[in-house]
């Protein structure tokens, strides 16, 4: 059997000559990492992450599963939700930890990540690239707790600095398009964002000026008893407050801006288990059927907010079909290349319902837009934020008189291997 030591020797050359290469794309270099550390230390999954949004998230690059020889990448972690592990990274040479449960660095992950992925011990390289950590080299043991050796770590910090030296030399134009995905996604967030505050200052402006029309109305509703026509006008007024009530909360929704928990799950077994609360939604009239496919991945998002996605979602299909109809709920994973560098978990919401037109399509993310009468706007605008939050995307397909599907595409962060 080849020591470590000599294994290690021959990957640490190996990538060398690789990262000296000229004509070798940083995204190839990248996923050669990834395969190097999980072989050379026999790990369960390595990946590297790549801070975005100048240091408040760390977007997954790519990530390495051994056993299946799978690849994902695009799941964010927000450093404001891990600050002691973020804080180990930027002060760090090597974050070597042996029980991933129980070290400070690492308990922050423990319910949401080490837990749900079975992780026991990690071996994290912090990529420094002059005086910035700009990534991390995680590298995950799943099984009997590990004590990592010294030349495993000074393998993984090899690896960390080959990578550091790599970025250091390319392209600007290089480092872009490795993230450019990620950073189109957060400018649109940094839209969004600007937007939401802008929406939480009108709503609390306008449920003042609300609360006093309403309060008005409720009064004269007992003083003015003899005309029925003034009785009409009033109760006009109290429906059109309680429209406004109804706007101010979802623009606050929208301007929402709370810190997420998220949490590695199966969105399978999340959809099965909410069926009820969805069925009891839609009414007697309207029927929903889940479609899983064989693959059980997992996704990184806060649970409440995936939550909030579907309804979102199911009560626009309700909405498509006012006369009562079958909605489908379609789950399964999606590569949107032949290479399959990037996987996502599909969760589709299928209506055969009145459909769109094309001018209506291209504004369906546009939050003072809305098919509804009295309707916000900002039900698809609050999706794609969620989404986009998570690292994913959202598509509409619609056709007018036949239905229309939403896909929702958050990134799959690991395969469910024990269902």
């Amino acid at each position: 059997m080849i020591s470590m030591m000599r294994k290690s020797e021959q990957a640490r050359l190996e990538f060398a000559r690789l990262t000296q290469g000229s004509d070798v794309s940083l995204n190839s270099i990248f996923r050669r990492a990834c395969e190097l550390s999980a072989s050379t230390l026999g790990v369960a999954r390595s990946g590297l992450w790549m801070f975005v949004e100048k240091g408040a998230a760390l977007r997954c690059i790519s990530l390495f599963e051994t056993a299946s020889g799978q690849w994902s990448e695009g799941a964010l972690l927000r450093s404001a939700d891990f600050p002691e592990y973020i804080g180990a990274l930027r002060a760090r040479k090597i974050v070597p930890v042996e029980t991933a449960l129980g070290d400070p660095k690492t308990s922050e992950l423990a319910e949401s990540y080490i837990k749900p992925l079975g992780i026991s011990s990690l071996l994290d390289a912090p990529i420094l690239v002059g005086d910035e950590v700009v990534g991390v080299l995680c590298n995950e043991h799943i099984g009997p707790v590990r004590e990592w050796t010294t030349e495993e770590r000074d393998f993984v910090a090899s690896i960390a600095d080959l990578l550091a030296l790599k970025m250091k030399s390319a392209e600007v134009h290089q480092l872009r398009e490795a993230l450019r995905e990620s950073e189109l996604r957060m400018l649109a967030l940094d839209r969004a964002d600007a937007l939401g505050n802008m929406a939480v200052g009108i709503a609390h402006d306008f449920r003042s000026i609300l609360t006093s029309i309403t309060n008005c109305a409720h009064a004269l509703t007992r003083l003015e008893r003899e005309s029925a026509a003034a009785q009409d006008l009033l109760c006009s007024i109290i429906e059109a407050s309680r429209r406004g009530a109804d706007l101010i909360k979802e623009l606050i929704d929208y301007g929402r801006n709370e810190p997420a928990k998220p949490i590695v799950f199966c969105p399978g077994d999340a959809v099965q288990s909410f069926l009820p609360v969805l069925r009891a939604g839609v009414g007697g009239k309207h029927r929903i059927d889940l479609k899983r496919g064989p693959d059980r991945g997992m996704i990184l998002i806060d649970r409440n907010q995936f939550n909030r996605v579907l309804i979102n979602l199911v009560m626009n299909a309700r909405d498509a079909m006012p006369n009562g109809g079958t909605i489908e709920i379609r789950i399964q994973q999606y590569c949107p290349d032949q290479l399959e560098s990037q996987r996502y978990m599909t969760v589709s919401v299928v209506d055969t319902g009145i459909g769109m037109t094309a001018e209506t399509l291209a504004r369906v993310f546009d939050p003072s837009f809305s098919t509804k009468e009295g309707g916000s706007g900002l039900g698809m605008p609050i999706v794609q934020r969620i989404v986009n939050r998570a690292g994913g995307l959202v598509a509409v397909e619609s056709t007018l008189g036949s239905g229309t599907e939403v896909r929702v595409q958050l990134p799959r962060i690991a395969g469910d291997e024990s269902k």
